[in-house]
């Protein structure tokens, strides 16, 4: 019974990096930011790289996430959907096709 059109704000926590590319986490997060803002359908809000990218590695064990605190967050922020994850794998455009890993 997951309604979206209940939603009206969504929290972009700061995305984990576990691939080589420094910067892959930042590049990701920001992508998937803009793209829902330019959906319109959601006020999207990202969380600052502050203690939540902590938080955000402490939601995220063992291939299973933490409901308690993602519930704590949500109220927190007044967040209806909360959108939290991990690069596994980045290899940006070059030479060959563009690659990412997700959790």
């Amino acid at each position: 019974g997951w309604e979206w059109g209940t939603v009206a704000r969504v929290l972009v926590l700061p995305i984990l990096n576990e691939s080589p590319h420094t910067r892959a986490g930042e590049e990701v997060r920001g992508a998937l930011t803009s793209e829902l803002q330019r959906l319109g359908r959601w006020e999207v809000i990202a969380a600052a790289p502050d203690d939540r990218a902590v938080l955000a590695a402490q939601i995220h064990r063992n291939g299973r996430f933490d409901e308690a605190a993602m519930l704590l967050l949500a109220q927190g922020t007044g967040a209806d959907v909360i959108v939290h994850g991990i690069v596994t794998q980045y290899s940006p455009a070059g030479y060959g096709r563009p690659r990412l890993g997700l959790i």
